[in-house]
C-alpha cells in the first residue's frame, strides 16, 4: 500500500502536533545515581499531568522520588503528589486494567504557560480508524533532550473485549518506555497508551504488534475535564483552510513531485525535523538531584557529524564558552559523545551555584569558527552570538542548529544549618 505523507498528516496527526511540545514529559527516578526514565506524561490541567499508573506503582507513597522533565525546555519537577485510578488493578491474566495515574506538580516558566492537550469524552473512534501518538521517545534508556517531538502512526483495532468500553487495541509502533503517551485520533486525545500485550499470554493474541490503551473517558475518574482551547477551530477556518489547501496542492504539482512513502501502514518521522540534525545533550543526573557546589558534567550527542558549540550565559546574558576552547574545533560525530566537566580552557570544574544559567548549543556543517576574538571586548551577548548563527541558518537551513536549555541551580546552605544537623540527637551521650 502506497501512501502519501499529507495524507497521514490529515487522517492521523492533529493540526501542528509540534505545538504538543511543550506540553509533553518524561518521567524520571534516580537508580544507582543514574537517571533512569520510566515512562511518558503529557498535561491534562494547570499542574496536572497524565501517565500509566504502572509507571508510578512503586512509588505512590514516595511521589518525591520521581521527576518530571520537560524535553522541550530541558526543566525538570519534582512530583508533589500522585492519585492512582481507583479501578487499578492487575488480574490473574496479567492483565493491568485502568491503568492510569493523575500526577500533581508546581511548574514555573515555560510549562506554567503550556496548554493542556486537547480532552473530549463521549468520542466514537471506528475500527481500523488512523490514530497517532505524539511523544519524546527515550534514547537507550536514558533522557535526552531534543527540540522536536515524534508521531507514531497506526490504527485502532477495536476493544479489548467485546463489552469494555474502556480497553482498547491499537498497532501504533510504539517501544517501552512510551508508556503514558497521548493516542489522537487527529483532533484530540482519545486514549492513553499503556504497553504491548507480548507479555500478557492470558489474552492468546497471535501477534506482538498489538498493543494495549486506556480509553480516554475513563480519566474521568481522576478528576480530568474536557479541554478543547487547543483542538476548536471555527467552521469558517476549516473551509477557508480545506480550500487554501486544495489550490496549493493544485498549483504545487506544476513546481514538485509529490513525495509518497512505500511501506506499511505504520510510519515515523520527526516533525518539523530540522535538515541539520539536532544535537542531544544529557545531564548526568536530574535537576532535582542536583546540590550547592555540586559538578556539572554534560554529555553531548549528535545524529551526523557536525562542529559543535556550547556556551554558558547567566543573567547578564553574557557567554562563557564550555565547548570547544576558544578558536578550536570540535566535530562530534555519532560513535563519540563528547562529555564536558569544565569551562573551556579550564582545569577547574563547573559547579552548580544559585544563579540560573541558560546553556546555547550551537551545531554547524562549516568548520569555520563562529566566534570572532573582538566579541569579548565589544560585549557580544549569547543573544546577539544566536543572531548570527540564526543568520546562517536563514540563509542556508541545512548549516546551522540552536538549542538553548536551564541549567541546574541550587542555594547554598547555611553553615549553621550543616552544624545543627552535625549536632548529636537529644538524648545521646555525650563523649567525655
Amino acid at each position: 500500500m502506497s501512501t502519501s505523507l499529507s495524507q497521514y498528516k490529515q487522517h492521523g496527526l492533529p493540526d501542528n502536533p509540534e505545538r504538543f511540545g511543550p506540553s509533553l514529559a518524561h518521567i524520571i527516578t534516580v537508580e544507582n545515581g543514574q537517571d533512569v526514565v520510566l515512562g511518558q506524561a503529557w498535561l491534562a490541567g494547570p499542574g496536572m499531568l497524565i501517565t500509566c499508573a504502572h509507571v508510578i506503582e512503586r512509588f505512590a507513597n514516595t511521589p518525591g522520588a520521581l521527576i518530571a522533565k520537560f524535553p522541550a525546555s530541558g526543566n525538570g519537577y519534582t512530583i508533589r503528589d500522585l492519585k492512582v485510578h481507583p479501578k487499578f488493578s492487575r488480574a490473574s491474566d496479567q492483565l493491568v486494567r485502568y491503568d492510569a495515574a493523575l500526577l500533581f506538580v508546581e511548574l514555573r516558566y515555560p510549562e506554567r504557560e503550556a496548554n493542556p492537550l486537547p480532552v473530549q469524552f463521549n468520542k466514537t473512534v471506528a475500527v481500523h480508524q488512523e490514530l497517532s501518538a505524539v511523544r519524546y521517545p527515550v534514547h537507550l534508556g536514558q533522557f535526552t533532550t531534543s527540540p522536536n517531538p515524534l508521531a507514531q502512526i497506526g490504527r485502532m483495532l477495536g476493544p479489548l473485549r467485546k463489552n469494555d468500553s474502556f480497553h482498547i487495541l491499537h498497532d501504533l509502533a510504539l517501544a517501552p518506555g512510551d508508556s503514558g503517551s497521548p493516542i489522537f485520533d487527529g483532533q484530540t486525545v482519545v486514549a492513553l497508551h499503556c504497553g504491548d500485550t507480548a507479555t500478557l499470554p492470558g489474552l492468546n493474541l497471535p501477534t506482538t504488534s498489538i498493543r494495549l490503551a486506556l480509553w480516554i473517558d475513563a480519566l474521568k475518574e481522576l478528576g480530568i475535564e474536557e479541554n478543547l482551547v487547543t483542538a476548536e477551530h471555527s467552521a469558517f477556518w476549516n473551509v477557508a483552510r480545506g480550500l487554501i489547501g486544495f489550490v496549493t496542492a493544485f498549483f504545487a504539482t506544476f513546481l514538485a513531485l509529490s513525495v509518497w512513502i512505500n511501506a506499511k501502514h505504520v510510519q515515523t518521522w520527526t516533525i518539523n525535523k530540522p535538515t541539520l540534525l539536532p544535537v542531544q545533550v544529557v545531564l548526568e543526573k536530574p535537576f532535582q538531584s542536583y546540590r550547592f557546589g555540586d559538578p556539572l558534567t554534560m554529555t553531548f550527542r549528535v545524529e551526523e557529524p557536525c562542529f559543535v558549540y556550547a556556551l554558558i550565559a547567566g543573567a547578564d546574558d553574557m557567554p562563557t564558552l564550555v565547548l570547544p576552547s576558544f578558536g578550536e574545533r570540535e566535530q562530534l560525530t555519532p560513535d563519540a559523545p563528547h562529555t564536558v566537566s569544565t569551562v573551556a580552557g579550564s582545569r577547574d570544574p563547573m559547579k552548580i551555584g544559585p544563579k540560573p544559567l541558560k546553556l546555547h548549543v550551537f551545531a554547524l556543517k562549516s568548520p569555520e569558527f563562529p566566534f570572532y576574538t573582538s566579541d569579548k571586548a565589544n560585549k557580544i551577548t549569547a543573544t546577539m552570538l544566536t543572531r548570527r548563527i540564526k543568520k546562517l541558518a536563514k540563509d542556508d537551513p541545512t548549516s546551522a542548529w540552536h538549542l538553548v536549555m536551564d541549567l541546574p541551580s541550587a542555594e547554598e546552605i547555611p553553615a549553621f544549618v550543616l552544624n545543627s544537623e552535625k549536632k548529636p540527637a537529644p538524648g545521646g551521650q555525650a563523649g567525655k
